[in-house]
């Protein structure tokens, strides 16, 4: 019941940028929204070819917050997946880079 409301609010953020989503893009931005039980703040962004996703998630100390922020290629592959931490005065804390990992070596 919690997901409802998010959905919801993640279909009426679509309506300015909508027409231009691909199909790909449109599920996983729905995907992407709904993922969160509780969120202020969603938007959704062009960002040259590639679409980008945000989300602000209240933190556990009161009035702190965490942006989610997901940047998707036309297709709808996952470019870039990472989140920045906010204190309660709005002072960047740090950022969690999730996608890309982290680099690897070749064997």
């Amino acid at each position: 019941m919690a997901k409802a409301p998010a959905s919801a609010a993640a279909k009426a953020t679509l309506s300015p940028v909508g027409p231009r989503l691909s199909g790909p893009v449109l599920l996983k931005s729905q995907k992407f929204f709904q993922g969160f039980k509780t969120g202020i703040n969603q938007q959704i962004r062009q960002i040259g070819q590639f679409t980008g996703f945000s989300i602000d998630v209240p933190g556990r100390v009161p009035g702190s917050y965490t942006r989610w922020v997901k940047v998707v290629n036309a297709e709808g592959k996952t470019i870039r997946l990472y989140h920045d931490t906010f204190d309660k005065t709005g002072t960047f804390i740090h950022r969690g880079i999730k996608v890309p990992g982290p680099e690897r070596h070749a064997p």
